[in-house]
């Protein structure tokens, strides 16, 4: 029996681990952020309030993508409503 919600969390949290990765790697050769650790970054996204409900909006919208496109609805589904 698969969960579609924890499928769904699982897969987007692996794309949001892939995502920070790419974005320290081109931070790293173009940052012009410093981070925590003084790591160079694109984008700190902690650094204001509109920073930080643009990433949890990103985040959520990232979260129901891929919770509709992106988890199988088939015969042997859980999903509590």
């Amino acid at each position: 029996m698969e969960n579609r919600w924890v499928n769904a969390l699982i897969k987007t949290l692996i794309v949001v681990v892939i995502l920070h990765v790419i974005m320290l790697i081109v931070g790293w050769l173009w940052g012009t952020e410093l981070g925590w650790f003084g790591i160079p970054m694109i984008w700190a996204h902690w650094h204001s309030w509109g920073d930080i409900l643009l990433s949890v909006v990103v985040l959520v919208g990232l979260y129901f993508g891929i919770y509709f496109l992106g988890t199988d609805k088939g015969d042997d589904y859980l999903d509590v409503r």
